[in-house]
This record gives structure tokens, sequence and C-alpha cells, in this order.
């Protein structure tokens, strides 16, 4: 199978009928929705590689750690691994798998992206950490592990299309968060659309810059949660 730019886009696109009706939109709106992300996506996979008829020649492990391979991989995990059954023996001798395709995943709401009260942004964080030290990671990986044969970043920005209710902001956000979400409505004036444009040329400006083979956006719906229904915004880069 080639787990290709394709072969993402296909999966991001029908993302939005394989979760239940608005179950996408109350995970994501709440915190802490990025390891929920990564296991569905892992799950999502999966299935197309049972569908392929591969199942028996791929695995996909959630929080793949190089250093079990490698042990001067260095320190970072990577969010998703595709392992390939191996056919040469000389390599990696203690395993029957070998790394074949990297995924890095990373979720935000849309005026983190846009910059709403946040002094850090989604490619470079102020502790180290950022989609950019990700890619860099994964790249170094692909130079020194001759098995990998492709690396991917997908980005899912959860997109509010109205300003949160007030009897919500202590349920599913802290204040900081609830704030600025409202506070980029009243500015947009709750134009979805034009969140939507500028959310993408914000994260095209800096993704174009890092040598991807590929670069594409998908937009899904997500349904409904706490009165509020979500776009799903996904950019997929590929090397």
């Amino acid at each position: 199978m080639n787990f290709d730019h394709h072969f993402f886009n296909k999966i991001l696109k029908d993302s939005g009928v394989r979760f239940d009706k608005d179950e996408l939109a109350t995970i994501l709106f709440r915190k802490k929705s990025e390891l929920f992300f990564r296991d569905k996506l892992s799950y999502l996979i999966e299935q197309e590689i049972l569908k392929g008829g591969k199942s028996n020649k791929f695995i996909v492990t959630p929080e793949w750690n190089p250093r079990m391979w490698d042990p001067l991989s260095g320190n970072s995990k990577v969010d998703i691994a595709i392992l390939r059954e191996k056919e040469n023996t000389k390599i990696y001798p203690q395993h029957h798998f070998v790394p074949h395709t990297l995924i890095e995943i990373k979720n935000a709401f849309s005026p983190f992206i846009l910059g709403y009260g946040a002094t850090d942004n989604i490619w470079k964080y102020r502790n180290g950490g950022g989609l950019i030290k990700d890619i860099a990671d994964m790249r170094e990986l692909f130079s020194k592990q001759p098995s990998i044969n492709n690396f991917h970043a997908i980005l899912a920005i959860n997109c509010l299309q109205k300003s949160r209710l007030d009897k919500y902001q202590y349920i599913v956000s802290d204040m900081g968060n609830f704030n600025t979400l409202n506070k980029m409505m009243e500015d947009y004036n709750e134009d979805n659309k034009a969140i939507l444009e500028d959310v993408k040329q914000k994260l095209y400006d800096t993704a174009v810059t890092l040598n991807a083979s590929n670069i594409s956006f998908v937009t899904i719906n997500g349904g409904i949660a706490y009165e509020n229904e979500m776009d799903i915004l996904y950019m997929i880069l590929s090397f």
C-alpha cells in the first residue's frame, strides 16, 4: 500500500461519516482532545489497511518509540507510525516489523491559529515544541532509517460557527479560551467563511516554507455540541 498524500486526504475527507452524529464536535469542543484524535486516526488507517487486504503486512501503532529500533534516535516519540513487515533480515534483527510511514498530529481552535490571546503558536512553542520541531524530528529519522518511506503532519483546527454561550464557559473550556473565541467572533462578525479562509492562509504562509512535497486542506462538518456547530479544517503536509 502507498501511504501517500492522497491516502490521508481520502481518510480525512471521509472522517465525518466515520463518527456518530455530533460525536466529533462534542469531543473536539473539549480540552485535551488530541489523544482521542490520534487514536481515532490510527483506527481509520487500520480500517483502510484491512480494506486493502494488507492487514498482515502493516501495523499501525500510536506513540511509536524509535529508540526501540535504534538507540541513537533521540528522545522524541512519533504520534503515529505505520510499521511494515520486514523483508531484509539484516536490519533491525530483533524486530519483525520496521518503520514505514510516520505521522505527527496537532489539534487547536481557530482563535489560537489567528493569534487571539496566544503567546505560543502551533508552529513553534515557547518550550521548544510545536509542529516545526515535530517535522524536523521526523525528517531526521527519515534520513537515518532506510526503511522509512515517507512522513506527514496533520493539523485539525476546530472552527466553531458562533460565539460560545455564557452558561457553558466553566464546563467545556477555561476562561482564556472561552473569551478569545468570543472576541474573534465579534471581530469577524461571526463570518465563518472569512475565518476559515484566514486560518488557511495563516497556516499556508508558514507551511510553504517547510519544503513539503504536498500541502492540502480538507474541511468537514463535525456536528453540533453545546448548542454550537463546528467545522473541522484539516491541513495535511506530506514529505
